[in-house]
């Protein structure tokens, strides 16, 4: 009995050595709340849904922010500031089921909203490109249709080109298929060319861009008679001749591209694999050969990148959407990359029921201006709308 009891006899003399050893701590209890992470961006919020392609926000001539897109039957058009601040804004009804998708501003800061709206033929509805005209407060100078009789003319891209005119961009629907449509005009409206790019198989455009050396290139998609799709990529003269077209499939779209240095093109945009799109880019030379492509983002999301710009240091960054099957919720996100591909940043933020991140633009501290849109779900079933804003630096750390 005496060998028993001395083990326990020596625990208790060890453990009474210890008493002046402090308690440990039990930290508070987190109550429960919003709380807001250091990275999380500051928004400026305006009553809106932007435009649907990449250059639905430019900087103006002033180094201020315009916006165009649309809320109800009318087209929203904004000035505000870099930090946010409404300047103007402009609501035009263009007519019936009139949608901006783009803008621009020329020289002397008359701006230019391209977009479309629907036109009831007899008997025959069918769509024309709408271009409006307005001066630098916003208001309506003139308002212009373009397009062929009885088809579905859409425009969703606009440049103020370097020679002073301006292209629009989109699509036109003839013969059960979709092929890119290019229109230049003078800022009176008038027209210089117009040109469609038929294919047997069907085109969308989504993304219009001027490169170095007074060419235009069309980043978008091309979906054959089996319904794959691939990355389109399309460049033409100044006076709209075809100089080349490349397909990269399958299962890609291309939603922005821009133009490195060196003139090699950088695309982003997404890649359909087993049901779920996971965000793609590709790098090719100036005739659309491919270097690399790559994929990035979390495999249980649907992510796309809709809008890619250059840093000042040659990485690029890249703006877009990400959706959750499981939540039922869309968000926004950041990723930045070196010239090789390499993953350098990748930051999700602003999940709500409807969301999708749009553009990206560079300032002149090199830091990014963002804008999108958020929607939340009303008990209808619509969706409430609102035009964001907000800025970063390229580390992914909001201001």
């Amino acid at each position: 009995m005496k060998l028993l009891i001395l083990p326990f006899l020596i625990l208790f003399l060890l453990s009474s050595c210890k008493k002046d050893e402090p308690d440990p701590v039990v930290p508070d209890p987190i109550l429960p709340g919003p709380t807001v992470p250091e990275h999380d961006p500051i928004y400026s919020f305006f009553q809106g849904n932007i435009g649907t392609n990449d250059n639905s926000t430019i900087f103006s001539a002033d180094n201020n922010l315009l916006i165009c897109g649309n809320q109800s039957t009318n087209i929203v058009v904004l000035k505000i500031s870099k930090t946010g601040t409404l300047l103007w804004r402009k609501d035009i009804y263009p007519g019936l089921y009139g949608r901006a998708s783009a803008i621009a501003e020329s020289d002397n800061q008359d701006l230019f909203i391209s977009g479309n709206i629907w036109d009831h033929f007899p008997h025959y509805p069918s769509d024309d490109v709408l271009l409006i005209k307005l001066n630098s407060n916003g208001d309506t100078i003139w308002s212009k249709t373009y397009g062929y009789s009885f088809r579905k003319d859409l425009g969703s891209q606009i440049l103020y080109t370097s020679d002073g005119n301006l292209l629009i961009g989109g699509t036109s629907y003839s013969q059960c298929c979709y092929d890119i449509y290019l229109i230049k005009v003078n800022t009176d409206g008038d027209t210089l060319w117009t040109r469609t790019y038929p294919d047997p198989d069907e085109e969308l455009t989504y993304h219009l861009m001027e490169t170095q050396n007074g060419e235009y290139l069309v980043t978008g998609s091309n979906k054959d008679s089996a319904f794959i799709t691939d990355l389109y990529l399309l460049k033409v003269s100044s006076d709209g001749t075809p100089l080349w077209n490349k397909k990269i499939g399958p299962a890609k779209y291309g939603l922005s591209t821009v133009e490195l240095s060196n003139g090699d093109l950088m695309t982003c945009g997404k890649i359909d694999k087993d049901g779920d799109n996971q965000l793609l880019v590709v790098k090719t030379d100036d005739h659309g050969n491919v270097y690399w492509e790559k994929k990035y983002g979390e495999a249980s999301l649907h992510e796309q990148g809709n809008s890619i710009q250059v840093n000042a240091d040659g990485t690029l960054i890249i703006f877009g959407r990400s959706y959750s099957n499981p939540s039922n919720q869309s968000g926004i996100f950041l990723l930045k990359i070196n010239q090789n591909g390499d993953q350098l940043l990748f930051e999700k933020f602003g999940y709500s029921d409807f969301s999708h991140g749009q553009n990206i633009l560079k300032d002149d501290n090199d830091d990014n201006i963002i804008t999108g849109s958020f929607g939340t779900q009303t008990s209808n079933g619509c969706c409430n709308y609102n035009i964001f804003m907000t800025r970063s630096d390229n580390n992914g750390v909001f201001k």
